[in-house]
C-alpha cells in the first residue's frame, strides 16, 4: 500500500504522493504512432499521474469545517517538498502542477501564482508532500501595479 492521500482541510489542500516525481522536461519520449512521430509521457510520469488521480478520487474532505472553495479566479500558493532517492534529478514540480489540474483539484495550473519547492533526500521513501493555499501576496487582490508615476 502506497499510502498516497489528499486531504481538503480548512484553508488548504494537503497531499502526499509516494514514488519519485518525474521531471516534466525529461519525462517525454518520441514514438511513432500511425506513421506520425509524437512526444508522449514516459511510463514513470504516467504512473505518477495515475497515483495522483487515485489519491484525488479517494481524497478526504472535512465537510463540516471545509472553507476552501477554489474558484476559477482564485490565485494559489503551492508549497512542495520533494523527497528524492539521490541528487541525480533536478528539482522540478511542473508535473505536480499538471496533476493538480488534470485531476480536477484546480481548473488551471496558471492559478498558481507562487511556487516553493524544497528538495530533501530519502533513499527509502521518495515522495512529494504538498500544500495548496490561497495566495496572500501583495497582488492577490488583482490590483497589478505597473510602476511609473
Amino acid at each position: 500500500m502506497r499510502g498516497d492521500k489528499i486531504v481538503w482541510a480548512p484553508g488548504e489542500i494537503r497531499g502526499v504522493i509516494h514514488g519519485p516525481l518525474p521531471n516534466k522536461s525529461n519525462s517525454r519520449k518520441l514514438v511513432r504512432v500511425r506513421g506520425r512521430m509524437l512526444f508522449i509521457k514516459e511510463q514513470a510520469a504516467i504512473d505518477w499521474m495515475k497515483a495522483f488521480d487515485v489519491a484525488t478520487a479517494a481524497s478526504v474532505r472535512f465537510e463540516d469545517e471545509y472553507d476552501f472553495d477554489i474558484t476559477p479566479e482564485m490565485r494559489l500558493s503551492l508549497h512542495a517538498t520533494v523527497y528524492q532517492k539521490d541528487m541525480l534529478r533536478d528539482l522540478d514540480i511542473e508535473l505536480l502542477c499538471d496533476a493538480l489540474q488534470k485531476s480536477g483539484v484546480i481548473q488551471n495550473d496558471r492559478a498558481i501564482w507562487e511556487k516553493h519547492a524544497i528538495r530533501k533526500i530519502d533513499k527509502e521513501n521518495p515522495r512529494v508532500e504538498f500544500v495548496l493555499r490561497p495566495f496572500s501576496g501583495d497582488q492577490a487582490n488583482g490590483s497589478d501595479s505597473k510602476g511609473g508615476a
